[in-house]
């Protein structure tokens, strides 16, 4: 066990130690959602040539996805704006992936992990309050994995992100040339979790 090179997944789900972790966006809802958003953003770069059809486009698209989440009956604790943000980004970083960088691993088949223990203790405590539980992990394949800056997507406002030069970002994001800033690791499933860390005793129990 000593010799296994170790990384850190910071999560909200309880998962029991020595499973696999197969999908990472596996719920029925994510993907309604996330297939819902990809359809809605199909002419994001034809809708989208000025700041005032940008605005007006993504304000349809919020209002179109409130809609759907209450036709299919899907509650989120996140402000509208917030949960079509998250989905936009993540349809937009697969875009950019799938068509310019099919090597690199797709983030809704990844888990996202760190490299060392204080990173994922930085990550808990700056955007989970601390509440989240601190996972060792083993990947399956080491070659698969792909470390990427976390800073570069990491927005949570509409109004902070323009999507165009978000689009732009993700060239950056994915052919990782940038120095990085906040460190992520797209680890592909499946995902062994070995343990839960223990920060009070440094070790995992």
């Amino acid at each position: 066990m000593n010799n296994i090179q170790k990384f850190f997944h910071v999560s909200v789900i309880e998962i029991p130690t020595n499973k696999f972790i197969r999908k990472y966006s596996n719920s029925i809802s994510w993907i309604k959602i996330f297939k819902y958003v990809q359809k809605s953003l199909e002419d994001l770069d034809n809708n989208c040539k000025t700041k005032p059809e940008m605005n007006e486009f993504i304000l349809n698209c919020i209002e179109n996805l409130d809609e759907f989440l209450k036709t299919e009956h899907i509650y989120l604790k996140d402000p509208i704006y917030k949960t079509f943000s998250f989905f936009m980004r993540e349809v937009i970083a697969e875009k950019v992936r799938s068509e310019h960088f099919p090597h690199r691993p797709n983030r809704q088949k990844s888990i996202f992990v760190v490299d060392n223990i204080e990173a994922a203790i930085d990550f808990n405590k700056n955007h989970r309050d601390g509440l989240s539980t601190i996972y060792e992990c083993m990947p399956t394949n080491l070659n698969l994995l792909f470390k990427a800056d976390m800073d570069i997507i990491n927005h949570s406002k509409v109004d902070e992100v323009n999507p165009i030069a978000f689009k732009e970002n993700m060239f950056i994001y994915w052919e990782a040339s940038e120095p990085i800033k906040i460190q992520e690791i797209l680890c592909p499933c499946p995902v062994k979790i070995l343990r839960i860390y223990d920060s009070s005793s440094a070790s995992g129990k």
